[in-house]
């Protein structure tokens, strides 16, 4: 009975380390698939030690782009630089901004966006002015679709810098999630051993009541044996022996086997 009560328990706890280690390797991937998630896009713009060196580059993008979008601003340069189709193209110069300010957005999350945004607002207003530095009357309804323009082109970054700053949550998020699962993975192997500790406990004790059990079972094997070839021996001798003589000798033969059954 011992030996089928641990032989079972050794089943039960192994069954459930399988089940441990089945829900362990779930987690496990799960682990692995958020982790190369997070991971996609890479760490050189959110590394906190590359920040200076991006910042520089922000600052001397800006910079620049606001050197060529006002460049034909100046008497000397106008001419020269006006036949050029880079500074007729006003696109060109929105794209720029955009790029600015999604690189912003990137290294110095929704705070950096929004002040690219702020910059360049506060530097279009020359722009919207154009008619009057270039020495001429605004055409019917020039400023008003100047206004539409610059309103226009920062409702989009302000739009893409949102857009970019609840992407950026998200990933924390799941980042945190993909944390508990490796300190659930951690956990459940750590759990794992202690169950394959207590499984090999539980078999070295069940095969010490096993090598007990059958000790046990031929030792009353042996005495049963012996118990019967003695009782054979009685019952041919009894009946020669007188009564009395026999009545005593068979008493004295149950209380030997009583006190052998006393020391089993």
């Amino acid at each position: 009975m011992a030996r089928i009560i641990m032989t079972r328990t050794a089943e039960n706890t192994e069954g459930d380390e399988h089940a441990d280690s089945g829900r362990h390797d779930q987690l496990a991937r799960a682990g692995r698939a958020g982790n190369a998630l997070l991971h996609r896009g890479g760490g050189v713009f959110t590394n906190p030690k590359y920040r200076t060196v991006h910042l520089a580059i922000i600052t001397f993008a800006l910079l620049v782009h606001l050197a060529l979008h006002y460049a034909t601003y100046y008497p000397p340069l106008r001419e020269t630089l006006g036949r050029l189709p880079y500074f007729r193209l006003h696109a060109l110069h929105e794209a720029e901004f955009l790029l600015i300010v999604v690189y912003a957005s990137l290294v110095f999350r929704l705070k950096g966006g929004l002040i690219a945004v702020l910059i360049t607002a506060v530097t279009s207003l020359p722009f919207l002015l154009t008619p009057f530095i270039f020495g001429r009357q605004p055409r019917p309804d020039e400023l008003r679709d100047l206004s539409i323009q610059v309103a226009f082109i920062l409702l989009m970054g302000l739009i893409m810098s949102v857009l970019y700053e609840w992407v950026a949550r998200e990933r924390d998020k799941r980042l945190v999630l993909a944390t508990q699962i490796e300190q659930s993975n951690l956990e459940l192997q750590q759990r794992n051993n202690e169950l394959a500790k207590v499984t090999q406990q539980l078999q070295s004790t069940n095969s010490q009541l096993s090598g007990l059990n059958g000790a046990v079972q031929s030792r009353i094997n042996r005495l049963y044996g012996d118990l019967e070839q003695t009782v054979e021996q009685e019952q041919r001798q009894l009946p020669t022996l007188p009564t009395g003589f026999a009545r005593e000798r068979f008493a004295r033969f149950l209380a030997q086997v009583q006190q052998t059954l006393k020391d089993v």
